[in-house]
């Protein structure tokens, strides 16, 4: 499939209420709901989507900070190694808190977490351990180098112990959630465009797609949009796909995707791999 977006009115890297009620496809009359909330009270709501000056100035944030940790850290590298370990711990501690905290924690987003505990780990003992090296007195308790790396290994152990469990979990206990199948049409998607380089050094651009659904459960049309974003069996728009809903909350609905949940766990067994085989070798 071509990643390349469609850049026509129904796909949209910004969410747009208007565009996505010019989508619904003629209920004929029914009664609409969308996402959770019927289309009367949608017509005065002020969608919580963030506005493309939102995401605007979200991402020249995370630009400033990252530049600023790589430019802080390349110059504490010449003078003070230490404050570099700690400059990085910081742009993980920072970074990780804005992905975490300004969404809603789940078990999908739970791994996120230790990032910036990870992070302020990193910050912390790197300053703990210069002040001790320049105040010997000062602390009850010595920081020893080795013990440090060793505690960063188990988190990131514990980290990929998280990466391999939690997506098998959510998934688990969204299928519980949702036992109802039916038939639902995409009717709108929002995307997120992301690089990456290939094996042979050369940027790959793509992009993460979120469907809008629309669908009909006893007589009611309900139009729901996808709460991740994937680029495993993105529809066209006009297709039609299999979703599952909760029947005690039928705008909740789960599209099981394989590919989602065993990315997190190759990588969660790789990092369990390489802390167990560097914690053995430091024997």
């Amino acid at each position: 499939m071509d990643t390349t977006p469609d850049r026509d009115r129904f796909t949209s890297p910004v969410f747009v209420m208007e565009d996505l009620k010019a989508a619904i496809i003629d209920p004929e009359g029914k009664k609409v709901v969308i996402n959770g909330a019927s289309e009367d009270d949608n017509s005065t709501d002020k969608s919580s989507e963030l506005t493309e000056a939102q995401v605007n100035r979200r991402v020249a944030l995370f630009v400033i900070l990252f530049l600023g940790g790589i430019i802080a850290a390349i110059v504490f590298a010449e003078t003070e190694p230490l404050y570099c370990i700690s400059t990085v711990g910081a742009m993980f501690l920072i970074i990780g808190s804005l992905a975490v905290f300004t969404n809603k924690i789940t078990l999908d987003s739970l791994p996120m977490l230790i990032v910036p505990f990870v992070g302020l780990c990193m910050t912390g003992i790197p300053i703990l351990m210069v002040y001790q090296r320049n105040h010997p007195d000062s602390l009850g308790f010595t920081i020893d180098r080795s013990v440090v790396i060793k505690f960063i290994l188990v988190c990131m152990g514990v980290l990929g112990i998280f990466m391999l469990v939690i997506p098998f979990v959510a998934h688990s206990n969204k299928m519980f959630r949702c036992t109802r199948v039916t038939d639902a049409v995409c009717i709108y998607r929002t995307f997120h465009t992301k690089r990456s380089k290939k094996a042979n050094g050369m940027n790959r651009t793509y992009a993460l797609y979120s469907p809008v659904w629309q669908y009909e459960v006893d007589g009611v049309v309900y139009v729901t949009r996808e709460s991740d974003y994937t680029n495993e069996d993105v529809p066209q728009i006009g297709e039609t796909r299999q979703i599952r809903y909760d029947p005690n909350d039928i705008s909740y609905i789960y599209r099981p995707l394989f590919v989602k949940r065993l990315a997190p766990a190759i990588i969660g067994t790789l990092m369990i791999v390489m802390c167990i085989f560097t914690l053995a070798v430091m024997k």
